[in-house]
């Protein structure tokens, strides 16, 4: 989530910034304890997965009807796109809507990175609650949010 080779000389810098905003003194010390105690094992397995393919069976064999947006759906969608992911780019998301969201994409994009459901939350409720409430009254149908 970095420059190439940028976090070796963050860290060996032992450069310290202000919290972020939107983290709270409990969420904070959350993730402290938790890298300190189990160091980042836990908190990368998913890229782990991910990046080793070790989902790629139990995905095959998963049933598509527990898994709304893995399948085409014709519900209206609100997709944030966080301009300054450089994980989970915007690009992904629009491939996927384009295959999958058969009903009304509506796209919003965000100055926000990696962490835009933190960072920008209240934007984030205030479009789910605008987006379920109006599509309610509007087509009747479930509102999707995706970021």
């Amino acid at each position: 989530m970095c420059v190439d080779s940028g976090a070796r000389a963050w860290v060996e810098s032992n450069t310290i910034t202000a919290a972020l905003s939107y983290l709270t003194p409990e969420d904070k010390e959350a993730i402290k304890t938790s890298l300190l105690s189990g160091g980042l094992a836990g908190p990368l397995c998913w890229y782990t997965a991910q990046l080793e393919q070790g989902n790629i069976n139990e995905d095959a064999s998963a049933n598509l009807q527990n898994f709304p947006l893995r399948h085409e759906n014709s519900r209206a969608h609100s997709f944030i796109a966080c301009a300054k992911d450089c994980i989970a780019l915007p690009a992904f998301g629009d491939s996927s809507h384009g295959k999958y969201a058969k009903g009304p994409v509506t796209r919003k994009e965000i100055e926000a990175d990696h962490w835009g459901p933190m960072s920008h939350a209240v934007y984030r409720n205030e479009r789910d609650v605008a987006g379920v409430v109006g599509n309610a009254v509007n087509a009747s149908k479930e509102c999707c949010v995706l970021l």
